[in-house]
C-alpha cells in the first residue's frame, strides 16, 4: 500500500503533489531572499547618492549621481529578474500561480525561459547573477514538470558558480544547495542528496539562526529525506523541531505548519505510534477543510487519505473505509483518474477491501491501479512495483496462482 502525503500541485506531470509543493516552497524562499537583498542594495545606493550630491560640487555631484543611478538600476533589474526564480505569495508569481485545485495557471513556457537564459548569457556572460537566476528558474520549471534529468545539470551549474562567486555560506548559494539536494531526493539519489541537505541546514543554523524560515525549511527537508532512507530516529527530532518552530512563528493554520503536522504524523505512523499520529492528522484535516483550503483542495484530500491509512494501520478497517472512499471519489473529480495521487487512493481502497475479505471488490481497483500506474508512472516506478505486488498477493489469496505467477514473471523481466 502506498501513501502520498501530498501537499498541493503545480503542474500536470507524473510527479507527486508532495514533490510539487516542495518546489513551490523553494521558489518562494529564494525570491524572498533576493527581494530583501535588492531592497537593501537600493537603499544603500540611494544614501550614497544623497551624500554625493550634498558633499560635492555640482559637476562632481552629477557624475556621482549618474554612477549611483546606474548601479541602482542594475540592482532593481536583478530584483525583477529574481522574481522569475523565486516568489512572493504563490498566487502572485508568474511561474507558480496556482488555482484552488492546485494546478498551474499563467506559467511561462519552457521555450520562453530558455530564450530568457540565452539572452542573458549573451548580454552578461555565464557568471552574472541575472544569468544564474534565469538558469535556476529554468531548472526548477523543468523539475516541476517532471523533467528531473533536464533540470539537474542546470541546478548543478548554478550551485558551482555561486560557490565560486558568492562563497559557500551566501544565502543564494545555500538555496542552490537546497535546490540540488531536493532534486536528487526526487530522483531517488538519497545518498547524494543527504550531504547537501545537511550542509544547507548546518550553514543556515549558523548564519540565520534556528528559527529562520529557511532554516526550518531545511530541517523539514532533511527530516523527510532521513525518513525515506529509513532513519526514523534521525528524522524525528528534526521534524518535531520544525513543527514546534512553525507553530510558534507562523501559527497553527499556516500551510507550512500543516505540512509539518502531516510530515510528523507520517513519521509517527512509520514508527508504529498510531496514537501519536492520529490527533495530528485530524488536526490537519479539520484545519484545511474548515478554515484554510476547503473540502476539495489536493492538500485536504491528502489529509483525508492519510487519516484513512492511519486508521487501517491501527486495525480500524470500518473507520478507515469512509475516509478512503471520500479521498478516492474527490481525487477522481478534482485531479482525474490518471493522477498519481488518484492511483494511490485506488490502490489504498483496493487493499482495504482485500483486508476485509472483499476480494471481488478489491480486484478491479488493484487492476486499475496497476494498469494506469504502468501507463502514467512507468513499470519501474516504486508505486507501480507496489501495485504489482498488491495484485499478485490478491490473486494468490483467491487461489489464482497461475495468473499471479504470470504477472510476477512479467514484472521480473523488467529488472
Amino acid at each position: 500500500e502506498t501513501v502520498f502525503l501530498g501537499m498541493g500541485g503545480c503542474a500536470s506531470s507524473g510527479i507527486s503533489e508532495e514533490a510539487k509543493v516542495e518546489i513551490r516552497a523553494r521558489v518562494i524562499q529564494e525570491f524572498e531572499a533576493a527581494r530583501q537583498v535588492d531592497v537593501e542594495t537600493i537603499e544603500q545606493l540611494k544614501a550614497k547618492l544623497a551624500e554625493a550630491i550634498e558633499a560635492a560640487r555640482e559637476a562632481e555631484a552629477k557624475r556621482a549621481a549618474a554612477e549611483a543611478a546606474a548601479q541602482a538600476g542594475s540592482a532593481w533589474q536583478h530584483g525583477a529578474i529574481a522574481e522569475m526564480e523565486t516568489t512572493t505569495p504563490v498566487a502572485s508569481h508568474p511561474f507558480m500561480t496556482v488555482t484552488s485545485t492546485g494546478s498551474l495557471a499563467g506559467a511561462p513556457s519552457e521555450q520562453a525561459l530558455r530564450e530568457e537564459l540565452a539572452s542573458k548569457r549573451e548580454q552578461f556572460g555565464d557568471r552574472h547573477p541575472d544569468v544564474l537566476a534565469a538558469m535556476s528558474s529554468l531548472g526548477m520549471f523543468l523539475e516541476a514538470h517532471g523533467d528531473l534529468a533536464g533540470a539537474e545539470p542546470l541546478l548543478r551549474e548554478v550551485l558551482a558558480t555561486r560557490r565560486e562567486v558568492l562563497g559557500d555560506q551566501h544565502q543564494f548559494t545555500l538555496m542552490s544547495i537546497d535546490n540540488l539536494g531536493a532534486l536528487l531526493k526526487g530522483r531517488g539519489e538519497l545518498n547524494s542528496a543527504a550531504p547537501l541537505l545537511r550542509e544547507a541546514l548546518a550553514a543556515r543554523r549558523q548564519v540565520l539562526g534556528d528559527d529562520h524560515v529557511s532554516t526550518v525549511a531545511s530541517m523539514d527537508r532533511l527530516g523527510t529525506l532521513l525518513k525515506t532512507q529509513g532513519d526514523l530516529k534521525g528524522a524525528e527530532p528534526l521534524l518535531r523541531e520544525a513543527l514546534l518552530t512553525r507553530r510558534e512563528t507562523l501559527g497553527n493554520l499556516h500551510a507550512d505548519t500543516l505540512a509539518s503536522i502531516n510530515a510528523l504524523a507520517a513519521l509517527l505512523k512509520a514508527l508504529g505510534n498510531v496514537e501519536g499520529a492520529e490527533p495530528l492528522l485530524r488536526e490537519s484535516m479539520v484545519a484545511k477543510r474548515r478554515e484554510v483550503l476547503g473540502d476539495r483542495h489536493p492538500d485536504t484530500l491528502a489529509s483525508i487519505n492519510n487519516l484513512g491509512a492511519l486508521l487501517k494501520a491501527g486495525g480500524d478497517l470500518d473507520g478507515a473505509e469512509p475516509w478512503y472512499r471520500e479521498a478516492l471519489l474527490s481525487r477522481r473529480e478534482v485531479l482525474g483518474d490518471r493522477h498519481p495521487d488518484t492511483l494511490t487512493s485506488v490502490g489504498n481502497l483496493g487493499m482495504l477491501l482485500k483486508a476485509r475479505g472483499d476480494f471481488a471488490g478489491a480486484e478491479p481497483l488493484l487492476r486499475e491501479a496497476l494498469e494506469l500506474g504502468r501507463e502514467v508512472l512507468g513499470d519501474r516506478h516504486p508505486n507501480t512495483v507496489t501495485f504489482t505486488k498488491n495484485l499478485i498477493k490478491l490473486l494468490q489469496k483467491m487461489g489464482r496462482k497461475e495468473e499471479a505467477a504470470e504477472i510476477a514473471a512479467a514484472a521480473s523481466t523488467l529488472g
